[in-house]
């Protein structure tokens, strides 16, 4: 059984704390070109911004 998830970069990428780099820049450039996700709509190097407003519970 596959549990590939597809990346919700529309959720994300706002909660991240790289959201000020350009998308061809490490390590956004990375995360985009990984479109699927194991068991998680999360990108691969998303990193929560402390200072953005999150549900951090929300891992839909």
């Amino acid at each position: 059984m596959n549990n590939d998830k597809e990346v919700r970069f529309d959720i994300y990428c706002e909660k991240c704390k790289y959201k000020d780099k350009e998308e061809n820049e490490d390590p956004c450039w990375d995360c985009l070109v990984e479109t699927v996700n194991q068991n998680s709509h999360k990108p691969v190097y998303f990193k929560e911004d402390e200072n953005a407003n999150t549900d951090s519970g929300t891992d839909v």
